[in-house]
């Protein structure tokens, strides 16, 4: 993270951006910052830097961050900061483990608990490549000759200038604002089109529970139960507003326990798998206003909801390969990708 004191290099960064890169500021020790007159706290998480990528009108900006964000953990391959030496020593430690189980590399290895083989992913891979990489290069053709008519000059199209010029295209050609659309995605609505959606799909109900007790006044407490039978299925926290400075930055599903029999209790049944699903939503304004979200993180929060569900209706009997434990790692993100692929075309 670094701070920002002159409003000029924050030219273009949307007002809720300033207000999280205020509040950061505020909790870094500079406790008179404000929105308005700074200084800000950047940090590289995607919280901030989505947007500013997208946004900040100052090119020498976007590239600083952009660089920036890259090289954490890298500088250059010395310092006390820099991961290089110990990435050398994790990959050489990687093929001395595969060779003495037999293996001629670390992927052969890895490949064994995969539903496919090298020989598969490579071709994929080439395939991919065939397929994709054409309209690739049209699109960035097309993207530059739109940034060079909108800057009248020979436009560099850089890999930290690809979000901000795609931005400026879609308001341009579909009058698509992040502005504009973010209200229209109020947390509470979306939550309810995710849960109805996963009833569709999977026919289950997920209703809030009253009373628990919880670490924070916005997390929220879930039951799941099967809509035919009203059987219990499991149950999951949800903390979905961001908290600087007292919880890890982003979406993720952390496992709490799985379905067991052999752990269960006898007048009750088997043990019900219980997981956390964490947001990073900027949470509601002071005046009563739902917390509102991008697209890009209503696809994250369905994204991140289809990793729950893969513990949430697992009914695997035995606990030690219940969940994800006994999955095939290349099958556990099916349900986190189904979810998101319905964000994008429902």
């Amino acid at each position: 993270a670094f701070l920002v004191k002159d409003r000029k290099e924050l030219a273009g960064v949307p007002q809720y951006v300033l207000e999280d890169a205020a509040l950061a500021a505020r909790l870094s020790g500079y406790p008179r910052a404000t929105t308005e007159a700074g200084p800000w706290k950047v940090h590289f998480d995607d919280a901030m830097m989505e947007p500013m990528l997208k946004h900040a009108t100052d090119r020498t900006f976007r590239e600083y961050i952009y660089g920036n964000r890259k090289r954490v953990a890298f500088l250059g391959g010395i310092g006390p900061r820099d991961n290089t030496e110990i990435l050398v020593k994790f990959f050489k430690l990687r093929i001395k483990k595969a060779n003495i189980l037999k293996y001629p590399t670390f992927a052969d290895m890895a490949f064994v608990d995969k539903m496919a083989t090298k020989k598969q992913v490579y071709a994929f891979l080439g395939r991919l490549r065939r397929e994709s990489l054409p309209l690739a290069r049209k699109e960035v053709q097309e993207l530059r000759a739109f940034a060079r008519e909108r800057s009248g000059e020979e436009a560099t199209i850089d890999h930290f200038d690809a979000a901000f010029w795609r931005e400026r295209l879609l308001e341009d050609r579909f009058g698509l604002r992040e502005g504009y659309i973010r209200p229209f995605f109020q947390f509470p609505v979306v939550l309810e089109a995710l849960f109805a959606l996963v009833h569709k799909l999977f026919g289950v109900d997920i209703k809030p529970e009253i009373g628990h007790e919880v670490w924070d006044e916005h997390v929220q407490t879930f039951r799941v139960r099967d809509s035919e039978t009203g059987a219990m299925l499991g149950a999951f926290f949800l903390d979905a507003y961001r908290r600087r400075g007292k919880k890890k930055q982003g979406f993720w599903v952390q496992r709490i326990y799985d379905y067991s029999v052999a752990l269960g209790v006898p007048r009750e049944g088997p043990r019900l798998p219980a997981v956390h699903v964490v947001g990073d939503v900027q949470p509601p304004g002071a005046d009563g206003k739902p917390a509102v979200m991008s697209m890009e993180q209503v696809a994250k929060l369905f994204h991140t909801f289809g990793g729950a569900l893969r513990n949430l209706l697992c009914n695997q009997e035995e606990g030690l390969v219940s969940g994800t434990k006994g999955m095939e790692p290349d099958f556990q993100p099916l349900t986190p990708h189904l979810l998101e692929r319905f964000a994008w075309d429902e």
